[in-house]
């Protein structure tokens, strides 16, 4: 079996359907982004389905990207069309279809406010079924930082988007109380609930030999690692990786970088230079990140940053924006370290500092393996959702 991203990945298939319990409710999960295609919101929904399916019957509606996992759950799949947004594709969703599968469900649990979200969440809305919503990312954020014209009218435009798309919905769970703060400040005005999101700690682990895993991956042995995975995009702010790169390549010769993921060609061309390997998307990401020295996470822009939980969790150094989550759970010269967005001179300074002291390079290391085992964990998530879940169907029947 392959190793996913998030655990082992099972053999790809067709769309299947799940035997049906017609005695358990049945819950229909909305999502414009699943596998094959990896992204945060693809990992969290491959971790927390298996626990959903325990209390639910589940059908999912997403985007054709290609070959589903075989998950116990029924898979409903709609063309792909040729418009692109930065490092996204949209799909082409049957409305017919979609609300048939509303119309069979007893909630939504939606996960994005693509074309597939904004309509389940409109048509739910209408047919009086509840919606939750995970809230994974700050989408006016997000979309504004990657287009490269017009930021200030996505930035707007998306905000009003989501303030009538998310006011449709019964509840939404967030990552962290500052998302909340955030949703509210847009006129959101649902109810909220937090979910925070954990980390396979069983899966990603620290290697046992780094060099063996340097090895595995006909990496140089004698190399110090610098490395980044998730989505290849603007809002990831890889320029900055690259121009601090530059900064310290003369300097150290062993020093290497290891870009895992795929997305933007623009971006995925930074990095095409001595000494700098360029993945793509792999469902092996593990192996890469326990051969890697140093994780760098420039991003712009997050909630929760799970490529940086991942990363701590094998044991890497980690060197993160302040965004979202990662103010809480990185501690400065703890277990990890911050540095100001977009300054490559800031982080080749640090980046410097850690090549230089491989004894500092464990010890922040194994302090953020630490804190991944006591504070990431998905049976936690897992089971706060289901009940959540279970609840609201609970309230829409008229229960307390």
């Amino acid at each position: 079996m392959k190793r996913s991203k998030s655990g082992i990945l099972p053999k790809s298939g067709g769309a299947r359907s799940a035997t049906r319990d017609e005695s358990r409710p049945k819950v229909l999960i909305t999502t414009d982004s699943f596998l094959p295609r990896w992204d945060g919101i693809a990992r969290v929904l491959f971790e927390t389905i298996p626990y959903l399916t325990k209390a639910f019957d589940i059908t999912v509606v997403c985007p054709d990207y290609g070959p589903a996992p075989n998950l116990p759950v029924t898979f409903v799949r709609f063309p792909l069309t040729k418009w692109r947004i930065g490092d996204f594709t949209c799909c082409r969703p049957d409305k017919r279809k979609l609300k048939s599968l509303i119309r069979q469900s007893d909630l939504v649990f939606n996960h994005t406010m693509g074309p597939i979200g904004w309509r389940a969440v409109r048509l739910a809305s209408k047919m009086k079924k509840p919606v939750v919503s995970y809230i994974h990312s700050i989408d006016w954020d997000l979309f504004s930082k990657s287009v490269r014209f017009g930021k200030v009218a996505a930035y707007f435009l998306t905000r009003i988007y989501e303030r009538l798309a998310y006011n449709r919905c019964s509840l939404l769970m967030v990552p962290s109380a500052d998302v909340a703060q955030r949703m509210a400040q847009n006129r959101i005005k649902t109810r909220m609930q937090i979910v925070r999101l954990g980390v396979n700690t069983d899966v990603f682990t620290p290697p046992r030999n780094k060099y063996e895993a340097k090895r595995n991956l006909n990496l140089p042995t004698n190399s110090v690692i610098i490395g980044f995975h998730g989505r290849i995009s603007r809002e990831k702010n890889l320029r900055t990786l690259r121009r601090a790169f530059d900064r310290i390549k003369d300097r150290f010769y062993n020093a290497q970088l290891l870009i895992i993921g795929a997305g933007v060609r623009e971006e995925e061309g930074l990095f095409e230079i001595k000494r700098a390997s360029l993945i793509g998307q792999t469902d092996d990401v593990v192996s890469y990140l326990q051969a890697m020295d140093i994780f760098v996470l420039p991003s712009l822009t997050e909630t929760s940053s799970l490529s940086t939980m991942e990363a701590m969790s094998c044991g890497l150094p980690v060197i993160v924006t302040r965004v979202g989550n990662t103010k809480y759970y990185v501690k400065h010269g703890v277990n990890g370290f911050f540095f100001k967005r977009k300054s490559p001179r800031g982080l080749a300074h640090v980046i410097s500092a850690l090549i230089r002291n491989e004894s500092l390079r464990n010890a922040i290391g194994h302090e953020a393996r630490k804190t991944a085992v006591a504070k990431f964990n998905w049976n936690v998530t897992g089971k706060r959702m289901t009940d959540i879940l279970l609840k609201s169907l609970k309230f829409a029947e008229g229960g307390h």
